[in-house]
């Protein structure tokens, strides 16, 4: 049980950080989606980009030094992404997931699946660090800390892997600019 508690701590930790540094990077990126997805009153959209940021950091350090309270931090944060994510689509609002980079896709189920099964990996990382599973072999670490770091890429780069696995091949047609163009195309079309 303590691979599945190394896991959860280095996905959940890893695919935070990843967040941060690409909102770092690209800080009003993430403002506008935060705006464009029109769930708060249009002010709040950088007080809370700041506050997502802030939060998402805190629950990296966590992961580090006390992961019970990372991982109630980690679904606390994923299920207001979860949220949002749902109240935009239903409204049908045209926001962009911003969470790991400028070149966001429209919001979609895969954004929510996704969100829910990142909360799934911390619910099942916070209730074994809650039993107090601390035993941590060599052999523990070279299984875990692989495979998160390798599950942190693919949850990360969500997009770009549904677009090379489920988007006809187009010549001179990157992930960045086939959203685009999907986003542009009326619905309905092909």
């Amino acid at each position: 049980m303590s691979v599945l508690l190394l896991y959860s701590r280095c996905l959940i930790g890893a695919v935070f950080a990843i967040a941060v540094v690409s909102k770092l990077r690209a800080p009003g990126a993430f403002v506008t989606s935060v705006r464009q997805m029109e769930v708060l009153p249009t002010g709040w959209a950088p007080p809370v980009a700041v506050a997502v940021v802030v939060g998402e950091a805190a629950v990296v350090l966590a992961m580090v030094r006390a992961p019970l309270p990372g991982f109630a931090g980690a679904m606390l944060l994923l299920g207001g992404f979860t949220a949002a994510v749902a109240v935009a689509m239903r409204r049908g609002k045209p926001a962009t997931c911003r969470c790991f980079g400028t070149a966001g896709a429209p919001f979609g189920r895969r954004h929510v699946m996704r969100n829910l099964a990142l909360i799934a990996c911390a619910g099942a990382g916070g209730a074994l660090a809650a039993a107090g599973v601390t035993d941590v072999t060599g052999r523990m670490l070279a299984l875990a800390m692989p495979a998160a770091l390798l599950s942190a890429v693919a949850v990360t780069r969500l997009d770009d892997l549904m677009f090379l696995l489920f988007t006809p091949a187009r010549p001179g047609i990157g992930p960045a600019r086939a959203v685009r163009v999907r986003a542009a195309r009326p619905t309905g079309s092909r």
